[in-house]
């Protein structure tokens, strides 16, 4: 499904009406967050055993070492097809992998999904005036971001108290 959405709306795309950044990534956002519901509401993450996550780690770690290299060494479709491949794989592994949301109280994990798109955003948009490339400005977003994502809907949600956060 990624690969025909991207013949349609390539890397790099934007969408200045609904002010998309990554317009390219959005079957992938969305077939995630509908995954994400499902397992949430089935208890998934919960059932998870410890060794999940080594698999996963190591399903991302084979999929960066077979699959983005093909995806490099090839163009057109056949690239967009192996990069979309990879992508997913390696998301859906690094899930698989981060056992720390499943130590979050269960209010908290949904705030999250909510918080996360806006603080990145903001900061993004804080940060447009630094005059920096792309990989100082991911490294100072790296620091600052996780803290309002994470932080503020744990303590919330270990406080009970909804109504002041």
């Amino acid at each position: 499904m990624t690969t025909v959405w991207r013949i349609r709306v390539p890397i790099g795309s934007y969408v200045p009406v609904l002010g998309l950044p990554s317009p390219h990534f959005l079957p992938q956002h969305a077939a995630m967050f509908g995954a994400g519901c499902v397992a949430w509401r089935r208890g998934w993450y919960t059932s998870l055993p410890a060794r999940a996550g080594r698999i996963g780690l190591i399903a991302a770690a084979v999929s960066t070492a077979t699959v983005l290299p093909a995806s490099l060494m090839t163009a057109g479709v056949v690239s967009a097809a192996l990069t979309a491949l990879w992508e997913t794989a390696f998301a859906i592994s690094m899930i698989r992998h981060a056992g720390a949301a499943r130590a979050l109280p269960r209010p908290a994990r949904f705030t999250v999904h909510i918080v996360h798109p806006l603080v990145p955003a903001g900061l993004g948009y804080a940060l447009r005036p630094l005059e920096a490339i792309a990989i100082v400005k991911f490294a100072i977003m790296l620091v600052l971001a996780p803290p309002p994502c994470w932080g503020r809907p744990t303590w919330c949600a270990r406080r009970r108290a909804p109504s002041g956060c």
